[in-house]
């Protein structure tokens, strides 16, 4: 059984000339990705982060949230030099529940960024039972 099902890619990431690379577990068919199933998950009217756990699992820890210009990957993620943490709104809004939704107007969004960066909000979260 895949460890997931669905991949995630920012907008700005499908804007550039980025290069898409899916690594698959033993028994996986990475080649079977197509590029018209992608699709952003940021809707323009309403912009929101959606967490959604399998299996009937709940999330259970957040252990990153912050928006601005994170680094890192998901398991390395740390706040760059414009973030500000928004775990304690994430964590109010979704521990113990199977999914939740961030919008975006939610988010204190006073950060030192100038407007040249290009600002997201990354959440890492835990599911379990």
């Amino acid at each position: 059984m895949p460890t997931q099902n669905e991949y995630h890619v920012p907008r700005s990431y499908l804007k550039g000339q980025n290069l898409l690379v899916v690594l698959a577990e033993d028994g996986g068919y990475p080649q079977k990705v197509q590029d018209n199933k992608l699709r952003p998950i940021v809707d323009s009217v309403n912009p929101e982060a959606n967490l959604k756990c399998a299996n009937g699992k709940k999330i259970v820890a957040i252990d990153f949230a912050s928006y601005g210009d994170t680094i890192g990957i998901c398991g390395s993620f740390e706040e760059g030099k414009c973030s500000s943490s928004v775990k304690s709104l994430v964590e109010n809004q979704c521990l113990g529940k199977v999914e939740c939704s961030i919008p975006l107007s939610q988010v204190n969004q006073n950060t030192n960024c100038g407007s040249d960066v290009t600002k997201t909000l990354s959440i890492q979260a835990k599911c379990g039972h």
